[in-house]
């Protein structure tokens, strides 16, 4: 009989249970520490500090880094307000696409404005082919007919290049010999080429409680135990080797080429290849939590250093940049920032910030596309980087006339004294189009002439210019050309 004995043991259990319970203190809210997730941790700064409100950028902006984001022509339109309220005059949509895909976006986007300018992806479809890379070639060259004016994004996280329509390309790293020739051929067309390699180095971290970028981290982490896959510091050597490669290409590696964390390296990176730029989209966050050595990093590099956002950018996101770029404001957080470290104000000078904001002029010296030739006959900007005095004069000195010019080949373009591959190929880029060979035909109707006799005075350079005959221009006809030549300051911000 050993019930009896059980339920007094249980009885005696349960008693000792009910004393120890309601002898324990009741939760305090120091305990919450331990049980906040870090996802759910949403700090509010309190530190009384100015608080800028900057409503547009202070200066015309060019976003050089964007995608498709918007396949709609309402959105579209909105996106288009978006950049008015922003004094944002220019975004670069990098479609990674081609074929049939890129004719669709591209007539899509410019349907609704010109202000948005398309790039088009490399076709790898024939990537360990013998038909490659010449079938890349061929349709690249399509590609610019339509109307691309660079290349990207490519992307190389390091199992090779990924992004052009999802086609895998195992091991092709952006060094590899077999793009020579492709990456020739853009800088012949005068497209830039934009780069996207590795990650930010928190993605390379273990994901512990010693990694300071440890939310973001997680979520993009990258998985070095991959077969054939290679680091940070190996990506980034790939990138240097393919700008050594191929001097006359010019490259803008996105994201600081991910090396925010070490602006010594990004430095020497820079000094060592002149036909290297960066651009700063989407390391807005990772770049101004240290402000001092991200200011004096802009200051030293603003001439290589473009602006982008990487995002179907919105007021609040263009604000939230602006705030950054601009101000020098302290501790603040971002609504929905994916790191949780406070953010900071870097400050630039006006002239720096001036360069950031609008800097793809200046970076496409010489190897840009027909948009930038029509300087030729833009009798406001006759001194442009682009095409400035000398170069027309020698053009002027070779050809004689603007017939000859238009019928020049690339390789007798290449050949005049100082003209080279890149303003060959802007200059064979810019007759191409239908629309300058009708511009030029106007230009004949409405009486102006493309070659002068000695006896007048005038250098032909002047008349291919078109800087003698103002009248005929017009503004109607060089208003045609996207130009931005002087700052515009917007209103100072407010503060509170």
């Amino acid at each position: 009989m050993k019930t009896p004995f059980r339920l007094a043991a249980a009885l005696c259990a349960s008693a000792a249970l009910f004393v120890s319970c309601k002898g324990q203190p009741e939760q305090q809210e120091g305990d919450f520490a331990d049980n906040l997730k870090l996802s759910d941790y949403r700090p509010v700064s309190v530190f009384k500090t100015p608080q800028s409100d900057i409503r547009q950028a202070s200066f015309p902006v060019i976003d050089i880094h964007s995608h498709a984001y918007v396949e709609d022509v309402e959105g579209l339109q909105q996106w288009v307000k978006d950049m008015d309220e922003n004094n944002v005059e220019k975004v670069i949509i990098q479609t990674k696409a081609y074929g049939e895909e890129f004719d669709r976006l591209y007539d899509l986007y410019k349907g609704v404005s010109d202000r948005f300018e398309l790039w088009c992806g490399i076709d790898m479809s024939s990537w360990g082919t013998p038909d490659f890379p010449a079938k890349a070639i061929e349709e690249l060259e399509r590609c610019w007919r339509k109307g691309a004016k660079g290349v990207g994004e490519l992307i190389d996280k390091g199992l090779g290049e990924r992004a052009s329509c999802k086609v895998k390309s195992p091991g092709l790293h952006f060094n590899d010999d077999c793009l020579i020739p492709i990456f020739s051929k853009c800088a012949e067309l005068g497209m830039p080429v934009s780069c996207h390699v590795a990650d930010p180095i928190w993605m390379y971290e273990e994901i512990d409680e010693h990694n300071d970028g440890y939310m973001n981290a997680a979520e993009w982490k990258i998985d070095m135990t991959q077969p054939g896959i290679i680091g940070l510091e190996e990506l980034v050597a790939t990138m240097e080797d393919a700008c050594a490669k191929n001097p006359e290409t010019t490259f803008f590696a996105c994201h600081f080429i991910n090396l925010s964390h070490d602006y010594e390296q990004l430095g020497q990176i820079l000094d060592r290849h002149p036909n290297l730029y960066i651009d700063n989209s989407a390391r807005h966050l990772e770049s101004c939590v240290t402000p001092r050595a991200t200011k004096k990093f802009y200051e030293k590099y603003a001439d290589r250093i473009l602006f982008g956002t990487d995002n179907n950018a919105s007021s609040r996101l263009y604000r939230l940049l602006w705030r950054i770029l601009e101000s020098e404001d302290e501790h603040f957080y971002a609504p929905g920032q994916t790191y949780h470290w406070p953010l900071h104000g870097i400050g630039l000078s006006d002239e720096t910030l001036e360069k950031i904001l609008h800097n793809i002029e200046d970076s496409a010296k010489g190897t840009v596309s027909e948009d930038d030739f029509a300087g030729l006959f833009d009798d406001f900007d006759v001194n442009s980087n682009k095409l400035g005095a000398t170069v027309a004069k020698r053009l002027a000195r070779a050809f004689g006339n603007i017939d000859a010019l238009m019928a020049a080949s690339f390789d007798e373009l290449k050949a005049v004294d100082e003209i080279g591959e890149r303003i060959a190929g802007a200059v064979r880029a810019f007759f191409a189009k239908e629309e300058n060979l009708q511009l030029v035909a106007n230009l004949k109707d409405a009486g102006l002439k493309f070659e002068m006799e000695e006896e007048t005075g005038v250098e032909k350079s002047d008349i291919l210019l078109c800087k003698s005959n103002k009248d005929v221009l017009g503004a109607n006809l060089t208003d045609k050309y996207y130009t931005s030549k002087s700052p515009r300051r917007a209103p100072s911000p407010n503060s509170k």
